[in-house]
């Protein structure tokens, strides 16, 4: 499963131009990669997480998300596609997907090793 995230302005606005495109398993997969691009919501929980974005992008809304991981997450993909903050890719379509080992080369670096 492919999803290409769209980049945004300062106001919270998709640019349709802009973005980074994830690979994953499911959509599980998917929002922990999404959850691991930032270190501000990498220890949060995959639940926290969605309900956090969620909540920044539907503020008036009372949010309720499935009990099983993989329907909150395929949910929660389908409202920030609702959004035009996600598109979903076709499974063959070509994405430039960093190195598994490029978060572990910066702490290295920035450790000083």
């Amino acid at each position: 499963m492919k999803i290409l995230i769209h980049s945004t302005t300062l106001d919270g606005e998709p640019l349709e131009t802009d973005g980074i495109a994830l690979e994953g398993k499911n959509c599980a997969e998917l929002v922990e990669i999404m959850k691991g691009q930032t270190p501000f919501t990498i220890e949060a929980t995959a639940w926290d997480y969605m309900l956090g974005v969620l909540g920044r992008i539907e503020p008036d809304r009372k949010l309720k998300l499935p009990e099983d991981p993989e329907a909150a997450a395929a949910e929660f993909l389908t409202l920030l596609g609702k959004h035009g903050l996600v598109e979903f890719l076709p499974d063959d379509a070509f994405i430039d997907l960093p190195q598994e080992d490029t978060f572990d080369k910066e702490d290295d670096l920035c450790a000083g090793k």
